[in-house]
């Protein structure tokens, strides 16, 4: 079972993304992102609240020493060297 302090893997797809830069909007498009890390709360404290939680409901969990990779669906990927 899941305690604090368990590994966690965090897959997030977005149909739409964007970055706001000097109030220039630059679409991205979609983006899938990845989140790995490890849990900081008790996992008990998660299945406490989805037991009681409305569809709007919202909660916080906390996640340390987290590590995020974001994948641009649309954008051409970076040619290595020795790829033709």
């Amino acid at each position: 079972m899941y305690s604090k302090g368990s590994p966690i893997h965090l897959k997030i797809e977005s149909d739409d993304s964007y970055l706001e830069l000097f109030n220039q909007k630059i679409e991205f498009g979609p983006m899938v992102q990845i989140l790995n890390g490890t849990l900081g709360i008790p996992f008990s404290e998660i299945t406490d609240w989805l037991q009681g939680a409305e569809d709007d409901d919202n909660f916080e969990i906390l996640l340390v020493g987290v590590e995020v990779h974001e994948e641009f669906v649309d954008r051409p990927k970076k040619k290595e060297k020795g790829d033709n």
